[in-house]
């Protein structure tokens, strides 16, 4: 990873031999790994990670996570009709049994929507707000 930096002598650094020395001294460390880092766009990273054999993947900001083919090939989004703010976009179910599908039910509740059933299942009254 240093070499891959083009800092080897942070290997050598006594102040991150160990985990501990590296924990230890996080501030320092980052911004030695974070200022070659920012010269280069994440796919060049990745490149350069696999060629040396350094196990790496990318990390996706929340848009390209959701539209990732991955993620739509397992239907991974769902839409369903809210009633205040029209059709939304949910995250769909993740477990995919055949026999017994999830789905979604029904959007998230309005604030308060349940609380009178909620109260009445334990035999108690609404409160009167």
């Amino acid at each position: 990873f240093c070499k891959a930096l083009s800092h080897e002598e942070l290997a050598q650094d006594p102040r991150f031999k160990s985990n501990a020395d590296r924990v230890q001294n996080r501030t320092e460390l980052l911004k030695a790994i974070e200022k070659p880092l920012v010269k280069k766009t994440r796919e060049e990273w990745l490149d350069i990670f696999d060629k040396l054999n350094i196990p790496c993947g990318p990390v996706y900001d929340i848009k390209e996570a959701l539209s990732h083919p991955h993620v739509e090939s397992r239907s991974m989004i769902a839409e369903t009709e809210h009633p205040k703010a029209g059709m939304i976009k949910l995250l769909g179910i993740p477990v995919k049994l055949t026999e017994t599908p999830g789905h979604i039910q029904g959007p998230p509740p309005l604030l308060g929507e349940h609380t009178a059933e909620i109260f009445r299942q334990f035999g108690e009254e609404p409160p009167l707000y």
